[in-house]
């Protein structure tokens, strides 16, 4: 239960991480959004060209 628990909030967390920087500037024009979800996901400056 534990393992299986673990993966599937750690594949929540990823879709909602990946989710959240393309609808952020589609609702909204990139602002303080974008620049508090580019500072806590170093992740996300791989994707980004």
């Amino acid at each position: 239960m534990g393992t299986e628990t673990g993966a599937i909030a750690r594949a929540r967390i990823r879709i909602s991480r990946n989710r959240a920087p393309i609808a952020a500037p589609a609702r909204r024009p990139l602002g303080r959004s974008g620049m508090r979800m580019d500072a806590p996901t170093p992740l996300r400056h791989h994707f980004e060209p």
